[in-house]
């Protein structure tokens, strides 16, 4: 799937795999990629006086139904 991805007023092309499949009459897209939060202006979180930091990654989950 290719399309913008829009985080905190930072626009940028992204790309990743999907999956398809067709039960009956409806369509089911599901996929999941990684993007780093840093790239879309937002500082990973801290805590503890900076003592304990999370990652820079986090994972984006699409799952669209369409009948």
């Amino acid at each position: 799937m290719t399309g913008k991805l829009t985080v905190t007023n930072v626009t940028k092309n992204v790309s990743f795999p999907v999956t398809v499949n067709k039960t009956g009459d409806s369509y089911t897209i599901t996929g999941i990629e990684s993007i780093k939060m840093t790239e879309y202006g937002v500082t990973p979180p801290s805590f503890m006086m900076n003592t304990v930091k999370t990652g820079d990654l986090i994972k984006i989950t699409v799952n669209v139904v369409a009948n």
